[in-house]
C-alpha cells in the first residue's frame, strides 16, 4: 500500500558565524525557532528569516526549515 505524510511540526533554525577558531574555521552556533505553522509556505518562512536575519549583527550562514512528518498507510 502506498504511504502518505502530512506535516505536524515545523520549525527554523537560523545559522550564524559567531567567529573563528585558532585555526581559522569558523565557529557557527544556531538558533531554533518553534511551532512555525505547518501550512505556511516556504516563501513565507524565507521572509521571516531574512527579517529575523536583519535583527542580528552575526553574519548569516544558513536558513534551514525542518519538517516532523506523520506517515502513515493509505
Amino acid at each position: 500500500m502506498p504511504a502518505t505524510s502530512e506535516i505536524k511540526k515545523s520549525k527554523l533554525k537560523l545559522v550564524f558565524k559567531t567567529g573563528e577558531n585558532e585555526r581559522g574555521e569558523d565557529i557557527l552556533n544556531s538558533k531554533i525557532f518553534q511551532n512555525i505553522k505547518p501550512a505556511s509556505s516556504n516563501d513565507d518562512v524565507y521572509e521571516v528569516a531574512k527579517t529575523l536575519i536583519g535583527l542580528q549583527n552575526l553574519e548569516s550562514r544558513n536558513v534551514i526549515r525542518v519538517n516532523e512528518l506523520e506517515i502513515q498507510e493509505q
